[in-house]
C-alpha cells in the first residue's frame, strides 16, 4: 500500500469523472475498506499483542495503511469516488472479535486475520496485473522445490493490464506497482503466523517454558544419575526426598525409572 496512489492516478482526474467505471469505484472502495481495517487492527495489536515481532509488524501496518488512506482519499475526492471513512461489517466483526482476546491468542488471531486480509487485497490487485508477468513473477519468487526465495521488494515488478480507459489503466499501473509491496507483508504475516502456531520465534530459536520446580530437579538428578558412582538407588531415593518437601500427594507425581 505504501506507493502513492496520487502518482499515477491524479493525471486522470482532469479527463472527468465520466470515465470512473464501476469495477474501479468498487476497487478503491474495497481497497480503502482493508486499509482502513488495518489501521485499526493495527493500533489494537500495539497495544495488546505480547509478541515483540507481532507488535512490529502491526506499526508497519498503521504507518504504511495511514499513508495509503491519505493518499486514496485525495484521489477520490476530486475524482467524485466515495471512500468509507470507517470499517464495513465484516471488518467491525473481526475487530469486536480480536477485541475479546489477550496475550498470546491475540497474536494468534490477529496473525490469522492479517494473512486472510493481505490474501483479499492481493486477489483484487492481481486482478489489474498482466497475467504472463504475473505469472513470471510468480515463478521466479519460488525455487526449484516450492520454497519461497527471499528477495528484495525493489528487484521485484510485474506489468499492469492494458486498457483503452485513461483512469482504469492509471488505477491499474497502482495495482501493478504496490503488488510487491502488498506480497512482502504477506510474506511476513504469514511467517510470523508460522512461527506463532509452532510456538518459535521468528529467529527459530524455540520458546522454552519455565520448568516446573520438581522437572527441573528430575532433569538435574538424571545427570547426576550418570555421573556419581551411586546407584540408581540412591538416586531415587534423594530425588523422592526433594518432592516430599513440597508435600507431593502422591510419589507417583515424581516417578524416576
Amino acid at each position: 500500500m505504501a506507493p502513492s496512489l496520487v502518482k499515477y492516478l491524479i493525471a486522470s482526474v482532469s479527463e472527468g469523472p465520466h470515465l470512473l467505471q464501476r469495477c474501479d469505484k468498487d476497487f478503491v472502495k474495497d481497497i480503502a475498506s482493508a486499509s482502513i481495517a488495518e489501521v485499526e487492527l493495527g493500533r489494537m495489536a500495539l497495544d495488546k499483542a505480547a509478541n515483540p515481532d507481532v507488535k512490529k509488524f502491526a506499526q508497519m501496518m498503521v504507518d504504511d495503511h495511514t499513508k495509503a488512506n491519505e493518499e486514496l482519499t485525495n484521489f477520490a475526492s476530486q475524482s467524485n469516488i466515495p471512500v468509507p471513512s470507517a470499517t464495513d461489517d465484516k471488518h467491525n466483526d473481526l475487530r469486536d472479535k480480536l477485541a475479546q482476546k489477550t496475550g498470546a491468542d491475540f497474536d494468534k488471531d490477529y496473525m490469522d486475520a492479517m494473512v486472510d486480509g493481505h490474501k483479499d487485497v492481493m486477489d483484487k490487485l492481481e486482478s489489474r496485473i498482466d497475467k504472463d508477468t504475473l505469472s513470471k513473477y510468480k515463478a521466479d519468487a519460488q525455487d526449484p522445490s516450492g520454497k519461497k526465495v527471499e528477495t528484495k521488494v525493489e528487484a521485484k515488478t510485474v506489468t499492469p493490464e492494458k486498457s483503452d480507459n485513461p483512469v482504469t489503466m492509471s488505477i491499474n499501473e497502482w495495482a501493478a506497482n504496490a503488488y510487491p509491496t502488498v506480497s512482502a507483508h504477506l510474506d511476513e504475516a504469514k511467517k510470523l503466523q508460522d512461527h506463532i502456531k509452532s510456538g518459535n520465534d521468528p529467529k527459530g530459536s524455540r520458546q522454552v517454558r519455565p520448568l516446573r520446580r520438581e522437572r527441573r530437579i528430575a532433569l538435574e538428578l538424571e545427570v547426576l544419575g550418570e555421573s556419581w558412582p551411586h546407584s540408581n538407588t540412591a538416586v531415587s531415593t534423594l530425588f523422592r526426598s526433594s518432592c516430599s518437601v513440597r508435600n507431593q500427594p502422591a510419589l507417583a507425581a515424581c516417578p524416576l525409572s
